[in-house]
């Protein structure tokens, strides 16, 4: 059965981020020990792309005259200022060691150091934006000399949480940033006439991408010239492709990034893998794997590292983030074919812990042929793609660009997933098999309420959101108090009470579910019930309705306050009792009422009314968030 396809790519979103990432470290300090040797020793810093960033260079030109030159580039260089190091210094002298320090604070200024005394600090320069990037060395030449210089170690620190982004001390060797050598524990970053030489960091700068770590990998034989694998994609235009295959007797890698209105931005040359050629590759079954960590993808074939891709510009990193993988072959202009099979996508915490998104072998195939466990293969389209077996009994996805079949023009088949949303619009219907993607934000640092329309036992739930994941339930009700104990599992509709063992930011995947409750459901105790919801819902203000702070204490909504969002739980109380929690034996001792009131002089009776004479009669109040009994 063959089943048409106009360009084939198969796609599916990791939990990384539904977004771009975003870099929010508005204060940090570069550091680095040099010395220059010939002409002068430039560093750059708040580096965005290659024709967006500052830099300083220390020039020994002039003798005697030893200078500080700041430059920003943006789309070209220009010099900021002349600084006269003399000025600050008795005989200093450039060849020598000498620690330099960059402060940049608010993202829009920043000061100079030398050995510790200030030399110089300016706003932004010329609309170049000062936000946190990458950074590096650059060596051009004066004349007919090379600019030389020496690198000790560099350093990256944020400022506001003195975490240490970045630290590369060169001690080895294969750390070196890109353009130079390294010995002895030095970086050395050396251009000569007309050949200007920029050093970037090839390993990773995970303190500040510390969420982006995922791989994808696949059983691949190349059957004729070569095939893509494409990875976070955006949408159909906007995405990583590493094409594979071979370029005469080599066996290669290309590397691009389409970034809106399909236009191809090659981001490198790409270049032979040194283990495996031309000869080696095509017609035989390799396993592939892309592993992005960080700013950095390497690329494995049979468990060999054959590639290293630092992404030093910003722009395209936060673009890397999105995770969504897929495969293309293009037959415009050659054939492409190829056999695929045990694609796999796994994402990695910092905790160890790690979620498996996506993992077809392509054995069950469903409907017309058009379903496999994971992916949606549309009939509608035009060329060739389909699930065959290899000869071995062994199922396979084969995709056929053959030539002048112009298959680089349209995306079209998409994983079979289901999105669910605390903003709403979701999709509660029972359905089998599923992959889960929900959009929900999780605090580690305290309790949060959940409700989702799958089970999920004691294993995926350590597998999703970390070992160490507590969860409650609804079990009793004890006078004024709701009692919650620990539950081994999430039943669907189910509300609970979930402090994850690590934050959850950008939503998360749940793997291999099926959706059974169409209605979230309550858990309820006479008067008292704790009820779930999976679309927001608008709360009542007169206190029967109330929802859970940070603090483990129930907010009753005020007028402007009352909007739940979807995929959580709140408690139907007694409008005018005094109700309280107890978490695993653990009573929280008030209950704070209207959500979002933070004036110090309001005073609430425990209705959720306004009082705002002072002179009170005897009674309970809320006064400044606390319960108050007035004798």
């Amino acid at each position: 059965m063959k089943l048409k396809l106009l360009l084939f790519t198969l796609l599916c979103f990791v939990c990384i981020s539904a977004g771009a990432y975003s870099f929010d470290i508005p204060n940090y300090t570069v550091e680095t020990r040099f010395k220059a040797n010939d002409i002068s020793a430039s560093i750059m810093f708040s580096h965005q792309t290659s024709s967006n960033f500052y830099m300083l260079q220390y020039n020994i030109e002039q003798e005697g005259n030893p200078r500080l030159r700041p430059h920003h580039w943006n789309g070209g260089p220009s010099c900021d200022a002349e600084i006269e190091l003399n000025q600050f210094f008795d005989d200093i002298d450039l060849t020598q060691w000498h620690v330099t320090k960059i402060t940049v604070t608010n993202g829009n200024h920043y000061k100079v150091y030398l050995d510790d005394v200030q030399i110089y600090e300016s706003d932004e320069v010329g609309g170049e934006t000062l936000a946190f990037g990458s950074i590096g060395t650059r060596a051009a030449w004066s004349g007919d000399i090379g600019e030389s210089a020496d690198f000790d170690y560099f350093k990256i620190t944020n400022d506001d949480t003195q975490e240490i982004i970045y630290e590369n001390n060169f001690n080895d060797p294969s750390k070196a940033f890109q353009n130079g050598t390294v010995s002895d524990g030095v970086y050395h970053a050396v251009g000569s006439k007309d050949n200007e030489k920029r050093g970037l960091p090839v390993d990773p700068i995970l303190s500040a991408v510390k969420d982006m770590h995922y791989v994808v990998e696949a059983d691949i034989t190349l059957l004729e010239n070569c095939a893509s694998i494409i990875f976070g994609r955006t949408d159909n235009d906007t995405y990583y492709m590493w094409q594979l295959g071979q370029s005469g007797d080599d066996a290669f890698i290309r590397y691009h990034l389409a970034n809106g209105n399909e236009s191809w931005k090659a981001v490198g040359d790409g270049k032979a893998f040194p283990d495996f050629n031309a000869a080696d590759l095509i017609g035989t079954k390799h396993r592939i794997k892309i592993e992005v960590l960080g700013n950095v993808v390497y690329t494995y074939i049979d468990d060999k590292l054959q590639d290293v891709f630092p992404q030093n510009d910003m722009t395209d990193l936060a673009l890397l983030n999105n995770g969504e993988i897929g495969l293309r072959v293009d037959g415009k202009d050659f054939s492409q074919r190829a056999y695929i099979d045990n694609i796999k996508l796994t994402q990695y915490y910092e905790d160890g812990c790690q979620n498996v998104l996506v993992d077809d072998d392509f054995e069950n195939v469903y409907g017309m042929g058009e379903y496999t466990k994971y992916f949606y293969i549309d009939p509608a389209n035009a060329g060739y793609a389909e699930v065959i077996d290899d000869g071995t009994g062994n199922n396979v996805l084969y995709l056929n660009g053959t030539s002048g079949s112009e298959t680089a023009f349209t995306r079209i088949v998409e994983t079979y997933k289901f999105d669910y949303s605390e903003n709403g619009d979701n999709y509660t219907g029972a359905i089998e098999d599923i992959r889960a993607v929900v959009d929900r934000h999780l605090s580690a640092d305290y309790w949060n309420t959940i409700c989702l329309p799958f089970d999920m036992d004691k294993a995926l739930i350590e597998h999703v959101f970390g070992k160490g994941t507590l969860v409650t339930e609804l079990s009793s009700v004890e006078d004024e108090t709701m009692m919650f104990t620990n539950s081994d599992m999430i039943k669907a509709g189910v509300p609970y009470l979930i402090k994850p063992a690590r934050n959850i930011h950008n939503g998360f995947v749940v793997p291999n579910v099926s959706a059974t409750a169409e209605t979230p459901l309550k858990s309820e105790f006479g008067e008292y019930a704790f009820v779930g919801v999976y679309d927001p819902v608008t709360l009542q203000t007169d206190g029967s309705q109330r929802t859970i702070n940070k603090n483990l204490a129930l907010d009753i909504p005020t007028a402007d306050n009352s909007l739940l969002k979807g995929l959580r739980a709140y408690f139907q109380v007694p409008a005018d009792k005094d109700v309280k929690l107890n978490i695993n034996g653990v009573t929280t001792d008030i209950t704070s009422v209207n959500a979002g009131e933070t004036d110090s002089e309001n005073v609430y009776n425990l209705s959720g009314v306004r009082i705002k004479n002072k002179d009170l009669t005897k009674g309970i109040y809320i006064i400044n968030g606390k319960k108050i009994i007035k004798k």
